[in-house]
């Protein structure tokens, strides 16, 4: 049984020892069948004539110009139909592998219907059949039928055919050649049908590790980009440390496609992210052949590098692609749109790209009305991380409005990308129209929202005044962040903290509190500065925990070592909620930590940020005798004066006011006086 098995010798193919002592010793070979009847041989033998001239008829006339060759064309595929029960593996892998490349015949049902109906039969593994896909030496036919079916529309959902040809492969895998196996998986990957099959799968896993050093470049990119729609092969390390071994080899000789394909598939395979020589080798090629590129392949390597953390930073990779988008910009279809600005927006560009974000947004204008629901909802949130683009009234009126148009079609990943994006742009928050359409979406969709849709929806709902009060909207939120599942991401944690307390009528539900307060204390060592600062600001809103011992040290304990790498709304923020919770207001240690990081960010800091500051350090007595410290920040409080709303100016003069030797200060009272009474004068 062994010998019989395909995967014996390499490729399926007797080895030369093994045919040698076969020969010597008159032994019958083992892939050999027993001898049929003269007469059935003559007739098999006529039939494979037969079979093999109509295929090499069909592949010499595929590529003829003139009429009388089309004509003669179709009279074969015709006498390829009327056969099609007959013909061999050998036969079907020909002529499917011809007329898959044919446009003119992609559609037409009957010649398809046939030929799967005799892929089927082959692969059948019933005894006493003349041919079969499970037979020595049928390996690469089959595999041409797989890909050549795959790109038949009609046949994607064929059930029984996809079952029939994936026993076959799962099989014949380990009998396959570099250029098989890559067939297959390419072929395969086409077929949605296909991906529970676990044998399968794992079959051509173990054959392309096999013959991944034999592979060329561009079975290699076929390999990466097919394997990778396959959910369940993306933790599959010796397959995909394989695979990057080989495409690293073979990048200096890839076409720009077969580049794009392997950044594409590296891409969703997270445990390549830190591979920092693959990546670095798959920039240089791109950057190389990025000129070569059309649209839809510098869209795919723009979403691919934007999802490797290393390559965030990589100026001369974002520099070449940010070129070429714009030199393309024009041609670029909606999906490329959405995979542009989805992924540029993860990335960090200077100010020199501003010629880039209004090209996007130009072409995303253009492209708007054709759409999907999935698209608007990418575009929208990532439009919204470019401050430049936050200003645009045509821009965000021309999105808002195909969002109230199409919130019915959005599901439970869409509707949290569009709170999310639309609350970080002020000049729609007034938009009650937009956010009425939203909110009701969100209701509709609440129990399918996940932890990160729920998060989302949470902080950016809170952000819109006017619905703070739809107590139906903040209901159905309340008991879906109560009773929803485990929460695995900190940052969730930390976006519903800091919303639910923007939310009056909520911050006495001790249910809601209790459950946001153990995920808080068990997810804070996982927590970004930005999290905690949320926290923070968050949990010193609700009085039933601001004497809460056993939170704030959890939180403090994490917050000190991070306050330096916080922005200076989480610097304010933080010392805001601290001020609040009266038992810290004596710890010296952590007014310290806090005002090192405050003095280092000073000149950054925006008036509310300032205000917000002396608010809080005025509260903390510890803070009253550093000199230096409140000299400085009185000097930057002064600088920002003028744009400093009453608020504001209410804020500092509150904490000035708790410091002794600033008491005295009578020229600093004179102007904070006047402004005060100049902003009462304009109310």
């Amino acid at each position: 049984m062994l010998l019989r098995h395909p995967g014996f010798c390499r490729h399926g193919r007797l080895g030369p020892a093994v045919r040698t002592l076969t020969s010597i010793s008159g032994l019958k070979d083992p892939y050999r069948p027993p001898p049929l009847p003269l007469a059935q041989r003559q007739g098999d033998g006529l039939a494979k004539f037969s079979n093999r001239q109509l295929s090499r008829d069909l592949h010499l006339l595929s590529k003829a110009q003139a009429q009388a060759d089309r004509k003669r064309f179709a009279k074969v595929v015709a006498r390829l139909v009327a056969t099609s029960r007959s013909l061999d593996p050998e036969s079907l892998g020909r002529c499917v592998n011809t007329l898959s490349k044919s446009p003119a015949y992609l559609m037409d049902e009957e010649v398809w219907l046939s030929l799967a109906r005799a892929a089927v039969s082959l692969s059948s593994e019933q005894e006493g059949r003349r041919f079969s896909f499970f037979d020595l030496g049928t390996a690469q036919y089959l595999a041409l039928c797989v890909n050549g079916f795959s790109k038949v529309r009609i046949l994607v959902d064929s059930h029984k055919l996809w079952e029939s040809l994936g026993s076959a492969v799962a099989y014949q895998a380990s009998a396959m050649n570099p250029q098989g196996v890559s067939l297959c998986v390419n072929g395969l990957s086409k077929v949605r049908l296909s991906f529970p099959d676990r044998a399968l799968w794992e079959a051509l896993a173990d054959a392309a590790i096999s013959v991944a050093p034999e592979m060329k470049p561009q079975e290699v990119a076929n390999c990466v980009n097919g394997f990778s729609k396959v959910t369940r092969l993306l933790r599959h390390d010796p397959l995909w440390r394989t695979l990057g071994e080989a495409a690293e080899a073979l990048l200096i000789q890839m076409i720009p496609l077969e580049v794009v394909n392997c950044v594409n598939g590296f891409s969703k395979v997270e445990l390549l992210h830190s591979d920092k020589k693959l990546w670095k080798a798959l920039a240089r090629a791109s950057v190389t052949v990025v000129v070569q590129m059309e649209a839809q392949g510098v869209a795919n390597c723009v979403q691919g590098f934007s999802l490797v953390e290393i390559l965030r930073g990589d100026e001369r990779l974002w520099k070449a692609f940010g070129k070429a988008t714009m030199r393309l910009a024009g041609s670029m279809r909606p999906l490329h749109v959405q995979n542009c600005v989805n992924g540029f927006s993860k990335v960090a560009l200077n100010p020199d790209y501003h010629a880039l974000w209004e090209a996007m947004a130009r072409r995303g204008l253009a492209v708007l009305p054709y759409m999907t629901a999935r698209g608007v909802a990418s575009c929208v949130n990532g439009f919204s991380k470019v401050r430049l683009l936050r200003s645009d009234k045509d821009l965000w009126e021309a999105f808002g409005k195909a969002v109230v148009s199409g919130v019915l079609g959005m599901n439970h990943l869409d509707i949290p990308s569009c709170v999310n994006g639309f609350s970080k742009v002020e000049i729609c928050h007034g938009d009650r129209r937009l956010w009425e359409a939203l909110s009701k979406a969100c209701i509709s969709a609440m129990s399918e929202l996940g932890p990160q849709g729920l998060s989302n929806c949470v902080n950016g709902f809170s952000k819109i005044e006017h619905l703070l009060e739809d107590r139906e909207l903040w209901d159905s939120l309340r008991r879906a962040a109560v009773h929803a599942e485990r929460y695995v991401n900190s940052s969730d944690v930390a976006n519903c903290v800091n919303g639910f307390a923007k939310v009056g009528a909520l911050l006495a539900d001790r249910e809601l509190w209790d459950s946001l307060r153990q995920l808080a204390i068990s997810l804070v060592h996982q927590m970004s500065p930005a999290g905690l600062a949320s926290c923070i600001g968050g949990f010193s809103k609700v009085k039933d925990f601001v004497p809460d011992q056993e939170l704030w040290k959890v939180l403090m304990k994490a917050s000190v070592p991070a306050m330096a790498k916080m922005s200076t709304r989480g610097m304010a923020v933080c010392v805001g909620g601290i001020s609040k919770v009266a038992f810290l207001l004596s710890d010296a240690i952590l007014w310290d930590a806090c005002k090192q990081a405050v003095v280092s960010a000073l000149h950054q800091m925006g008036p509310q940020e300032v205000s917000i500051c002396i608010a809080g350090f005025g509260k903390a007595s510890v803070t009253h005798e550093d000199r230096p410290f409140w000299e400085a920040l009185q000097k930057t409080a002064l600088g920002a004066l003028q744009q400093m709303t009453q608020q504001d100016v209410r804020c500092c003069v509150d904490g000035f006011s708790k410091v002794e030797f600033l008491v005295g200060e009578q020229a600093l009272w004179e102007v904070f006086g006047h402004q005060a009474s100049e902003q009462a004068q304009l109310m």
